[in-house]
């Protein structure tokens, strides 16, 4: 898919660079840590730091952490995604420019959240109404550099901004783009490229021509087989990626891949 800017792309996590200078891009990097801090609300920001006495966290009992008690699977996941140190400290163990340097092009994290964040982000998808979810299709149109593709997706959900925030954490001063998508049977999308290009309105009102460069695909489902379709094909190896929970699948763009079709009868959920 090279030119669908109201249909895929939109729909795709999108890290994109733009035509700044390199100093601007190392000024934006250097304050995005403190404006990624103030996005958080102030009640979460009060949480920063809170130790017992012993100064060892009272989650931690002889050297195990404790699951959280006394409260739902998504409240729990809220708090951790509103309290930015523990945001901030859990994804800066991932480098994604250099692990994508090194790997290739094309790299899978595993544990992308901690466990109980990801079995509420989980439950946040699987809570969206079917009203809510928007068919995203085309037929294949040369003419247009459109590819068969279909799929749901939404912006429109509980929690997804707190997620998109968290997410942003692993290119810091990069603009993106994120929704959650639902794969039911027969939903696939043809071999393309994820190069896409579009004009943002900066701040100043001034418009800048902005170019995808990364693309991330964050997988919810559990115990999904390949013999359930919905694998990511990295047309450039031939190499399989079958979705896994709490996994992260990133990639350079532009690079050739496809969604096989889902052969199940159960949905397929992610955010990219």
């Amino acid at each position: 898919i090279t030119d669908i800017r109201t249909t895929v792309f939109l729909f795709c996590l999108l890290f994109a660079s733009t035509d700044t200078t390199a100093s601007t891009r190392r000024t934006i990097s250097n304050k995005s840590n403190t404006l990624l801090e103030k996005s958080f609300d102030n009640n979460s920001m009060k949480k920063i730091g809170k130790q017992t006495k012993t100064g060892i966290s009272s989650d931690v009992i002889k050297g195990r952490k404790k699951l959280p008690e006394q409260k739902d699977v998504i409240g729990a996941c809220m708090d951790w995604l509103n309290n930015p140190a523990k945001v901030m400290k859990w994804m800066d163990r991932f480098d994604l420019e250099t692990m994508l340097r090194e790997g290739g092009g094309l790299i899978r994290i595993s544990n992308a959240f901690p466990p109980h964040v990801a079995e509420g982000i989980l439950k946040l998808l699987e809570e969206i109404r079917e009203e809510d979810w928007n068919v995203t299709e085309a037929d294949r149109d040369p003419s247009t550099n459109n590819i068969v593709h279909r799929f749901w997706s939404t912006k429109q959900a509980r929690g997804l901004p707190e997620v998109v925030r968290a997410l942003s954490v692993l290119l810091p001063g990069r603009l993106n783009a994120f929704s959650a998508g639902k794969y039911e049977r027969q939903n696939h999308i043809e071999p393309h490229d994820d190069r896409a290009y579009t004009d943002v309105r900066m701040d100043d009102g001034t418009m800048v021509t902005c170019s995808r460069d990364i693309a991330v695909v964050y997988y919810l489902t559990k115990d999904w087989k390949a013999e359930f379709g919905g694998e990511l094909v990295d047309v450039e190896t031939g190499d399989r990626y079958v979705p896994e929970f709490n996994s992260i699948v990133a990639f350079s763009v532009p690079r050739y891949h496809e969604v096989t079709a889902v052969t199940a009868d159960r949905p397929r959920h992610s955010i990219f």
